[in-house]
């Protein structure tokens, strides 16, 4: 049957699941859609006898809601992760950092007020789920740590360290919640079980990887394990008794906070037992922005929003990169995803654009997409006429060396936004950048919410890093804290290069 949005309840979707080549996928607004999948990644083949998908809700942007009735009346939700995991049936099943990002959405797209829950359809969820968001958004969130600890992009650079099994060399310490060792395997039993493992040196990223298995002849439902290093929180993982029956190799980037060299502590909190049967750390190739030269490093980024700020940074540091978008300046990201979109269509052509007389200086502003920008030629050296003739030729050089930037995915994007925390503009502006390449890695910069420190960065998504400053320009784009900018953008550079 064909899903629909619910007249007057945008998001809201009756109908919202088919079954396609033998796959249920949830259907979603604008004729998208996503595979149904376990946290394992196994398809999800059924539903429960008497229970039915009512509706989809994928106004949230982090996570997608599946609404389930019963024959009896009953109601039941699942969250399912944007690529079609179900999370879980609770918010405390889901990753804090998703769990904080929720909390941002409902709060930026005004959904706690009551007249727009029932406009948008919230007001049709379970009222037990729905007193639930409401408390999250209201919640302040717990700030992550300022290092990455979830890198997204396959490992490079390692060592090739040996995988350590329990009990058959030095290299493992099971402290607590663990069964004795037998065959290079340790069962970890109640409900914490901690480990020490091999000697580390702080402020360098490491990739751990886990042997999981269930216990032989289990067929329970889903095992969840909370991963702890250093006592900050990794993932949360589930192992599947029936589709992981022969156990799964998991990876986690993290880092190690300041301080002297020390064994690596891990804890495991966990509502089922499970088998480890074996570990490995390894050290990801050491990034060198820390002895980069500052011109050098602004080289490795490029401005794409919302104004001319970054472009500034940049010249600060004695980086003069070309790019379209550097000095220039679109008041909304739907402004430069429709341009993505339309490849730059006009953009530069004969009778495109008008030079004005700003105080002193002439601006160029583009009639097609209203982008605004410097020219940084004067009105008492030449004429408005020839500064257009100039800038027409040069936009055709910028578009094309532009195009080419994002097929190449080489440049670190940055866009600054001083008016929305919403991620789900973001995943948008992503989306259409993606188009060109599939590659490209977007620094998204906003001013810190005192939950993080000015400079720090933070995983939002495959290569997308949301960065804080301490502030954010509105009018006068040279008010900018130069210092804050290069912190900022060596914590995303060594990000992205141990992501990469």
């Amino acid at each position: 049957m064909q899903s629909k949005i619910r007249e007057g309840e945008a998001h809201l979707i009756d109908d919202p699941v088919t079954l396609e080549n033998g796959r249920w996928r949830l259907r979603l607004s604008g004729g998208r859609s996503v595979p149904l999948l376990f946290a394992t990644g196994a398809p999800i083949e059924r539903f429960n006898d008497g229970w039915r998908p009512a509706y989809a809700y994928d106004g949230l942007g982090v996570c997608y809601l599946l609404g389930f009735e019963s024959e009896a009346g009953d109601r039941a939700t699942w969250f399912i992760g944007t690529d079609g995991r179900r999370i879980g049936d609770r918010l405390d099943q889901m990753p804090a950092e998703q769990r904080a990002l929720l909390g941002e959405v409902l709060i930026t797209r005004g959904l706690l007020e009551p007249a727009a829950r029932a406009r948008d359809g919230l007001g049709r969820l379970d009222p037990a789920l729905l007193h639930e968001l409401l408390a999250l958004a209201r919640r302040p969130a717990q700030a992550p740590a300022s290092t990455p600890l979830a890198m997204l992009e396959a490992p490079e650079g390692l060592t090739g360290a040996p995988m350590l099994r329990p009990g058959a060399d030095g290299g493992l310490s099971l402290e607590a919640g663990w069964s004795e060792p037998q065959h290079g395997q340790a069962t970890a039993q109640g409900a914490m079980s901690i480990l020490c493992g091999p000697v580390l040196q702080p402020r360098a990223h490491y990739l751990l990887t886990l042997d999981l298995r269930p216990p032989p002849g289990v067929r329970s439902p889903l095992i969840g394990i909370e991963l702890f290093a250093e006592d900050q929180s990794l993932a949360r993982v589930w192992l599947d008794p029936e589709w992981q029956s022969d156990g799964a190799r998991l990876a986690y980037w993290f880092a190690l906070p300041h301080g002297a060299a020390r064994r690596l502590r891990l804890a495991f909190r966990h509502d089922g037992d499970f088998v480890l049967a074996g570990l490995r750390v390894e050290p990801a190739a050491t990034p060198p922005s820390d002895a980069a030269d500052p011109s050098q490093l602004m080289q490795a980024f490029e401005n794409i929003g919302d104004n001319c700020e970054f472009g500034l940074v940049q010249r600060a540091f004695g980086a003069e990169p070309l790019g379209l978008l550097r000095f220039a300046g679109l008041r909304t990201p739907g402004r430069l995803i429709r341009m993505l979109e339309e490849d730059f269509r006009g953009l530069g052509e004969p009778g495109s654009l008008d030079a004005v007389p700003i105080g002193e200086e002439f601006w160029i502003r583009d009639r097609i997409y209203g982008v605004a920008y410097h020219t940084f030629r004067y009105v008492h050296e030449t004429s408005a006429e020839a500064v257009v003739e100039e800038n027409e030729a040069k936009l055709r050089y910028l578009v094309r060396k532009f195009r080419e930037d994002l097929e190449d995915g080489e440049k670190i994007l940055v866009y600054k936004r001083s008016v929305t925390r919403d991620v789900a503009e973001i995943l948008a502006l992503q989306a259409a950048l993606n188009r060109f390449g599939g590659r490209n890695r977007l620094l998204w910069v906003t001013e810190s919410d005192g939950q993080h420190q000015p400079g720090d960065v933070r995983w939002v998504g495959r290569r997308l890093l949301r960065g804080f400053t301490d502030r954010i320009s509105l009018k006068d784009a040279g008010e900018f804290d130069a210092a804050c900018w290069l912190r900022l953008c060596r914590a995303a550079y060594d990000a992205f290069s141990a992501a990469a």
